[in-house]
């Protein structure tokens, strides 16, 4: 008796494609899984291969930049708040003096006890000064009208005098540019109290805009 060969069904190329496939997944996985902790640093990732979208959110805190490695260049115009500077003075009499310097101005605080009256001059020294946008003047005793003066380059916030024996104040709120600088928010505030030994009082809060 003749024995026939034994026929081996036929194979589909497609299901040769997909065992292959599955057999390089397993792999891969396995490969992955057996990737030590920390074994992938810098070296390792290529230019931009991580973005912004492949960053879980709260991932990246403070402790995980390291110091030094951020600049004002890295961050987005706005994301930090530009920092206020506040200024406060109570003096007797006072020739002018400078008590801050920002962006371009000057600001010098002055005290007369004689004319019972405080005042603060803001001073550009790269050229014009001006002011921008709405402001708001508030007064308390007797109090002129000319209680902000805009001249040239300079700025006067004027506590006028107080009658004798008197309180008297002066708020300012507004904002001024130095030429060719950003613009400086200003809170001014003046106070004349004569029952004290420094009569004159200056409360002064200074912001960047930009």
């Amino acid at each position: 008796m003749t024995r026939r060969p034994l026929a081996l069904p036929s194979v589909a190329p497609s299901l040769v494609v997909m065992v292959l496939a599955l057999l390089l997944a397993c792999a891969s996985t396995s490969y992955a899984a057996g990737v030590a902790a920390g074994s992938v640093g810098t070296k390792q990732l290529r230019d931009r291969a991580v973005t912004t979208a492949k960053i879980k959110p709260g991932a990246v805190t403070g402790g995980s930049v390291r110091d030094g490695s951020l600049t004002a260049r890295d961050l987005a115009r706005g994301t930090v708040a530009p920092p206020s500077v506040t200024v406060a003075r109570a003096v007797g009499d006072l020739p002018e003096t400078q008590v801050l310097a920002m962006k371009n101005l000057r600001f010098g605080f002055a005290c007369d006890a004689t004319q019972r009256l405080a005042r603060l001059v803001v001073t550009s020294v790269s050229g014009r000064l001006d002011r921008v946008g709405n402001e708001i003047v508030r007064s308390g005793g007797t109090q002129s009208p000319r209680s902000v003066v805009n001249v040239a380059n300079t700025l006067t916030v004027l506590g006028e005098p107080a009658p004798a024996g008197l309180t008297a104040s002066t708020t300012f709120e507004g904002t001024i540019q130095a030429a060719g600088s950003p613009a400086v928010r200003v809170t001014v505030g003046l106070l004349w109290s004569p029952s004290s030994s420094t009569p004159c009082t200056l409360r002064l809060t200074a912001t960047p805009t930009g």
